[in-house]
Formats: structure tokens, sequence, C-alpha cells
């Protein structure tokens, strides 16, 4: 059996020169705030040679971003089309919000029922992240205390398998939740739908349970009004759409100030 060594200075690690942002994360944030945004349109491919030199970095280093988008669940491969922005259909749809709800609502009466005040706490805090995401307009903002609201209120359950299921679905809805609430808005709808949420935790079970459930049913009913109608899902845009993916990229590093300078 093999031995644990004790007694390592961590502080002996302090003055290493760590570089705490990367090209390849500069690359990821650009085009992940493209997409949120909306000025990356879901189904446009994300070809390699364009971005790579529109973004001044190396072919590798774009691959290592593509790989981080689509592990984000914002993009995927498809076959003849490479790496192209995730896009869902009214069947996947129907499909996760179905599958929450059913993992949802448990979770929602078991939050209820225990009353634990350290994580009513935390959701009241991801509710005040959404209040500040919709006053701000700030859909990149609103997505991300949306996703933890959520996971925050399916860690009632604990049950670890429970999350790691949830998170892919979180995952895979990500870019139709930002597509539906972009304006401000809908944002400020959204913060105030949750906060209907944690009302319903402090009063039982049984209006926890109502509450989530209704919530859900407004969610897929918003999200669906937010499908393309002029064309269907499986469509996937040609260059003149991998053109204006380049330039939606290099308009979110501009504005973000974090364009990469230098090719790795």
């Amino acid at each position: 059996m093999s031995s644990v060594r004790r007694g390592f200075d961590f502080a002996s690690l302090q003055g290493l020169d760590i570089r705490r942002v990367s090209t390849t994360d500069q690359v990821v944030d650009a085009l992940r705030d493209a997409i949120l945004d909306g000025e990356i349109a879901p189904g446009t491919p994300l070809r390699e040679i364009p971005l790579a030199t529109a973004l001044n970095v190396s072919r590798n280093t774009l691959r290592e971003a593509l790989r981080i988008l689509q592990a984000d669940g914002l993009a995927r491969y498809r076959l003849n089309y490479g790496v192209v922005v995730v896009e869902l259909d009214e069947t996947d749809l129907e499909q996760i919000f179905r599958f929450r709800t059913l993992i949802e609502v448990p979770a929602a009466q078991a939050a209820a029922e225990a009353g634990d005040p350290e994580l009513l706490r935390e959701l009241e805090q991801h509710v005040r992240e959404m209040e500040r995401a919709g006053k701000a307009g700030d859909a990149v903002g609103m997505v991300g205390a949306h996703r933890a609201f959520h996971a925050t209120l399916v860690s009632a359950l604990r049950n670890p398998r429970v999350e790691q299921v949830y998170a892919g679905l979180q995952r895979e809805l990500v870019l139709a939740l930002a597509r539906a609430d972009r304006t401000a808005r809908d944002l400020r709808k959204v913060a105030s739908g949750h906060r209907r949420i944690v009302r319903a935790l402090r009063a039982g079970p049984a209006e926890a349970a109502d509450s989530v459930r209704e919530h859900l049913d407004e969610a897929l009913r918003t999200v669906r009004a937010q499908l393309p109608a002029e064309q269907p899902a499986t469509h996937v845009p040609g260059a003149d759409a991998d053109e204006a993916a380049v330039a939606a990229a290099l308009g979110a590093a501009a504005r973000a100030g974090r364009g990469a300078q230098a090719r790795r």
C-alpha cells in the first residue's frame, strides 16, 4: 500500500507566474458571448479557418475553444458541416422540459419539507443576481444565475447522480433559454418568476410543487414561441452565415476587450 506524503508547504508556491486567462479562454468567452447574445444564430457552422484568421489565433487554439463550447452545450459536431451552434426543435424541447418536471417538482417538494435556511438563502441570492442582470439587460449574466438557481433547487434531492443528469439537461437547454430571455423586459420577467418559486417553497410542499410545475409549463411555452418559423430546425446556414459568425465573434471580442492578440 502506498504511503501519503505529508507536510508540504503550499506557501512555497507563492510567486509562481500563473497566467489566469489563456488565449483559448478569451476565444471561448468571445464566441460564447456572441452565441448567447444571438449574434451567431443556431445552426451556424463555426469553421476553423475563417474564425482562426479573424481572431488571430492558431487552429489548435480554436479547436480547443470549440471543444469547450461543445462541452458547455453551445455547439455540437455535425457530419459534413463540422462544429455548429446548437439548435433545438420542438420535440427536443418537449422531452427536456418533461424530464425537468420529473426532477424539479420532487426537488421543490423536498426543499419545502426540509426548510433548509441555507438553501433558501442561496436561492434568494440567485434571484437577486437575476434581478441585477434584468436591469442591465445582461443575457449572459441571466443565463448563469438562471442555471445556478435550478441547480441549487435540484440539490435539495441530495442525489449526486440526479444532479449530474440534470446538469446535462441544462447544457442542452442553455441556448434556447438565452434566446427566449434576450430582451431586458423578458429578463425582468424571469427574475420575478423565480422569486415566486422561493415564496412557494416557504409556503409548503404542495405550493412549491405547483409553483415549479407552472413555472416550467410557462417556460416551455416561452421557449417554444422563440423557435424560428421561417426555417426548419435542421437548417444549416451556408457561407454567408459563416462570415456573419466571424463578424459577430469579432464584435463580441472587441466589446469585451478580450480580443486574442497573440498566435499560439
